[in-house]
């Protein structure tokens, strides 16, 4: 059910999906690219004004070619795919991987996955964080493997491959390591994981050289962010489902008065939020209380305790020291883990914690349901972040491209505004 409920979400009304300039830049990119122009060694340009690397643009390429993607609703649709196909994979590595003692917290989490509202978000369209959560599920999988040297391998490779798809993957996969040297060094085959990093980074190179000699200005540092602790607001928000106006903006507020009937609002979304916003309090003081008292998260396995725990607390430290702003997208990395963590914690610490789960679960269905009907509806949200929906732009959403990264494919480049032809820069 959870399985068909993730498709339902993710392929209905194709064409409500999000198209603005890095969309279109990377349509562009993947028609083009290997047929017209060179493959780039770097992609779009970052939040913080650091070009992404190169693999973040070679996904899209390759989905292009063996998809046979040739406009934006078939590449967009083949990113859907690949993310219901992901949802479907979490659920058998459970199933197939874990014993029966480590599955239950897991397979909330795959719960969780198939209808949480920014999992449908970011899974829709064509972005580079909607194409992680395979690599991220290939590097956990490697990491509860580390003791054997192929384990080792998968997840060192993997964990190199997953930053760069978003670099907000680096951040991952050195908490994890600094978390595994400093708790667990005994049990990873540290041969096998420098292996596979080795192995892993060497589509990073050409980054490194240009990033190194070609040097942006940083955008988006400052040492308040340090204080305003943004990983984990984003962290707890994201696992119930809270923070919608990241995407719709202005909108947000006539998306609470949601369902509208006849002329009626019925604050029928209002009502989800407050649901879910007093299921969110009550679990952070019951973990609170739970954590004094046991000095812990919550006692699971060591591999998946190891897991929640060094992404919890090491990456978001190394995120939040960082002084950049983190955007809630950078946390798409990491999906299956904050629902882990949910969980993890509920099943220990939180009274009738089934019937929490559930409740919890049923209503991030009902409001990611609500938020793609009120998308449906409205042509998008025209004023926020999700933009005017594809169906409702002019020209099917193909006229000129005025974002900013048509002009960043990446340093070293120009971009031309209408093929998108990348030159040696003057």
């Amino acid at each position: 059910m959870c399985v068909l409920l993730a498709a339902a979400l993710r392929l209905v009304w194709i064409e409500d999906m999000e198209y603005k300039g890095d969309e279109k830049l990377l349509f562009e990119l993947s028609q083009t690219v290997g047929r017209t122009t060179a493959w780039p060694m770097t992609g779009t340009l970052s939040g913080v004004g650091v070009v992404n690397p190169g693999l973040s643009v070679w996904n899209f390429v390759i989905l292009a070619r063996i998809s046979r993607a040739a406009n934006p609703l078939e590449l967009t649709r083949a990113v859907q795919i690949v993310n219901v196909l992901s949802v479907l994979a979490l659920f058998g590595f459970v199933l197939r991987w874990l014993t029966r003692e480590d599955r239950e917290p897991w397979l909330w989490a795959a719960a969780m996955v198939s209808v949480n509202p920014f999992s449908i978000l970011f899974s829709r369209k064509i972005w580079e964080p909607d194409l992680v959560l395979p690599f991220c599920l290939l590097a956990i999988l490697g990491f509860l493997n580390r003791a054997s040297f192929l384990g080792a391998v998968s997840y060192g490779f993997f964990g190199a491959l997953v930053g760069q798809v978003h670099m907000s993957g680096f951040f991952f996969s050195l908490g994890l390591v600094i978390w595994l040297a400093v708790f667990d060094r005994k049990n990873v085959n540290w041969l096998g994981w420098f292996a596979g990093s080795v192995l892993g980074a060497i589509p990073l190179l050409p980054w490194v050289v240009i990033v190194l000699n070609q040097p942006s200005g940083v955008q988006g540092w400052a040492w308040r962010n340090v204080f305003k602790f943004e990983f984990y607001r984003h962290w707890v928000e994201d696992t119930f489902g809270l923070g919608l106006d990241y995407s719709l903006g202005p909108h947000f507020s006539a998306f609470l008065k949601f369902p509208i009937i006849g002329a009626s609002p019925t604050y029928g979304v209002l009502l989800l939020h407050v649901g879910l916003w007093a299921a969110m309090i009550w679990f952070l003081v019951r973990w609170a209380w739970g954590f004094w008292r046991n000095k812990t998260s919550a006692p699971d396995s060591a591999s998946t305790a190891h897991l929640r725990d060094g992404t919890f607390w090491t990456m978001g430290a190394l995120l939040t020291l960082s002084g950049f702003i983190i955007y809630r997208h950078y946390l798409n990395v990491i999906r299956p883990i904050e629902f882990l963590w949910l969980a993890c914690v509920a099943l220990h610490y939180v009274p009738r914690p089934r019937v929490f789960l559930l409740t919890v679960w049923v209503l991030q269905l009902l409001l990611s349901i609500s938020f793609l009907s009120y998308i449906h509806q409205n042509c998008g949200a025209r004023d926020g972040d999700y933009g005017t929906a594809y169906r409702c732009q002019a020209g099917s959403g193909l006229s000129n491209l005025n974002d900013r990264s048509r002009t960043n494919l990446g340093a070293g480049t120009r971009c031309g505004v209408g093929s998108l032809a990348c030159k040696p820069a003057d």
